[in-house]
């Protein structure tokens, strides 16, 4: 079926419309594809079967009590340079405290990244400028790494297998690699294949081998992604579009993608993940407030975005900017007045100003003993 781009002959005016002939004008039909469908907003459906239990695990593997449940829903917008990523979980949903877990908002604006992490604005977790609960927030700069729950990657927009790996196009996904074989099929239908080996990131295994489907009647966008894994660890991962939409502007976007695992234990393949769009919307002017981002008042915030040894911790305002620069946990005493006074008063010891004080008179002890010791080091014996 497969033959090597190098014996491949294309016959003019044979009537069929003829396939990149290089592995370059592939990527770049490929490329065209994703930039025709820049602005969209759409929400997904995040579906996995539940884990298996010491009891039922070999029915689990045979698929018996293995159907998909909505583990999580998520929101993905873009304007071709911003988009902002949200999910909600709809399993695992609070820790042993009770408080949320799994709850993502990300605004990439091209430059910096904001991220608030289990933060409900609808039920709202109670937070104090010491007490955070499980609440997370941190501006930083965009880069190509985001090791998070990322819709494009399980539409295939951005390849990877590993939240370890960089979210790239998929020309610097194959760029990736030291062994790259592109091969054309024998008819113009059938999709295009890219194969990969020898990772340069040294992310994968040298055994691995990963499979790239460009289908030619979805303009060219990745139709399957597969990475084949031999040795002592033998497993098969596979992303595949099961259903594709067209767009307003003819456009192409996944419907649903299915992700299936393959081992020894499970040769036919186990269904892990499955990608929905059940609400989509392209090519119109995006509403201004779906990136709207703000921290609530009272969460820490980790600034990052300046220079890497003066990263900033501010305490967020009720404007939805800093109120305050956090220099020691201290100082979160003094926007925090019910747990200054919660705070042990039979000792002098246990005030804040007591603190303060004990911290410099230790200082001031080792910085003796230190000088001591040097010039006992000076000595001649």
């Amino acid at each position: 079926m497969w033959r090597l781009l190098l014996i491949m002959v294309f016959v003019s005016g044979s009537g069929v419309s003829a396939q990149p002939e290089t592995l370059d004008g592939a990527l770049q039909k490929h490329e065209s594809s994703i930039a025709q469908v820049q602005v969209f907003h759409v929400i997904l459906h995040i579906k996995a079967p539940l884990p298996p239990t010491p009891k039922n695990q070999q029915d689990w593997l045979n698929g018996i009590g293995r159907e998909p449940v909505l583990f999580f829903e998520g929101a993905w917008v873009s304007d071709g340079v911003a988009e902002r990523i949200q999910f909600v979980p709809h399993q695992q949903r609070f820790n042993d405290a009770g408080l949320p877990i799994n709850i993502d908002d990300y605004l990439r604006d091209g430059d910096v990244e904001h991220w608030l992490a289990n933060w409900d604005w609808d039920s709202p977790q109670t937070i104090t400028p010491t007490q955070q609960g499980t609440v997370t927030a941190e501006v930083r700069p965009q880069t190509s790494e985001f090791r998070s729950r990322d819709p494009a990657w399980w539409l295939l927009r951005m390849p990877r297998f590993e939240t370890t790996e960089p979210r790239l196009s998929l020309r610097d996904y194959v760029g990736r690699f030291n062994d790259v074989r592109f091969e054309q099929p024998d008819d113009a239908q059938s999709p295009l294949r890219i194969l990969l080996k020898n990772d340069r990131l040294g992310l994968t295994s040298d055994s691995a081998i990963v499979e790239v489907l460009l289908d030619p009647s979805a303009d060219f966008q990745i139709s399957r992604l597969t990475r084949t894994t031999t040795g002592k660890v033998s497993e098969k991962l596979a992303y595949a579009v099961e259903e594709i939409m067209t767009t307003p502007s003819g456009g192409k976007f996944p419907r649903r993608v299915t992700y299936t695992v393959a081992n020894p234990q499970a040769p036919n393949g186990v269904l892990m993940g499955e990608y929905e769009v059940v609400k989509s919307s392209f090519d119109e002017p995006l509403d201004p407030s779906l990136f709207l981002f703000r921290f609530p008042e009272n969460v820490q915030v980790l600034d990052s975005t300046g220079q890497a040894d003066s990263r900033k911790w501010f305490l967020w305002g009720i404007n939805d900017a800093p109120k305050a620069v956090i220099k020691s946990p201290m100082d979160l005493l003094d926007y925090d007045p019910v747990a200054l006074a919660a705070m042990p008063k039979r000792s002098a010891l246990f005030s804040k100003k007591s603190i303060l004080i004990n911290i410099a008179v230790a200082c001031i002890v080792v910085a003796i003993v230190m000088l001591r010791r040097r010039g006992l080091k000076r000595r001649p014996r």
